[in-house]
């Protein structure tokens, strides 16, 4: 009731105004009981807002396409390690978003110049871009800009136009063989945007993930 009071003060504040629900951050019993019961009474929102610590859930998928056909944001997504880790966890943080349907996803700290632990989510320090700003880089290169995805064993599948054309990018979490449709001579970037090509390849060994992997 409260969502759909606000929604309509809002829009006839400003009709254009974009709406967006309390992000769902957690999908725990009590979380999943809430956000259940939140839209079952089918509140008035124009975007469905999730924050994400490591990857989304997939139950955060389940509950939003179960009862809406709205968008979907990443309103709040950080990630804290060394470079190395950070680096890792946000590619294959954003890789999983995209590859459930999030259409946006929001940085929460682009940079930070106060130092200690704050800055430990950073993607930019007070003098240099840490490894995460390169891993977010390559995932806009190769994916920023796709029209659809689909999800495949062990990654999923970015479509996007390019040139006129329509190009395909796989993105891979996990070991395995490939798709027969893109068995030969592959490159295959990692989250450092370090591209190497591998010739007769039919399939990706443990070092070769994450990464995205495209005919070559």
């Amino acid at each position: 009731n409260f969502l759909t009071t606000t929604y309509n003060i809002i829009k006839a504040a400003d009709p254009d105004a974009t709406v967006l629900h309390g992000s769902i951050f957690d999908t725990d019993s009590r979380s999943t009981f809430f956000w259940e019961r939140v839209y079952g009474a089918s509140p008035k929102f124009d975007i469905a807002a999730v924050q994400c610590t490591q990857s989304c859930d997939d139950e955060m998928k389940n509950i939003i396409t179960k009862y809406s056909n709205k968008p979907v944001w990443v309103t709040d997504v950080s990630y804290l390690g060394d470079d190395e880790t950070q680096a890792r966890d946000l590619f294959k943080g954003y890789i999983n978003a995209f590859g459930k349907g999030a259409q946006k996803i929001f940085y929460n700290k682009w940079g930070i110049t106060s130092g200690g632990k704050g800055e430990l989510a950073a993607l930019n320090t007070q003098t240099d871009k840490r490894k995460s700003y390169f891993a977010l880089k390559t995932v806009i290169d190769r994916v920023g800009v796709f029209t659809s995805v689909e999800q495949i064993s062990g990654g999923y599948k970015f479509q996007r136009i390019e040139g006129g054309k329509l190009k395909s990018t796989y993105a891979f979490l996990s070991a395995g063989n490939l798709p027969q449709a893109l068995q030969g001579t592959i490159a295959i970037t990692d989250y450092n945007g370090t591209t190497r090509t591998r010739q007769g390849a039919f399939n990706l060994f443990a070092g070769e993930v994450p990464s995205f992997v495209e005919s070559f």
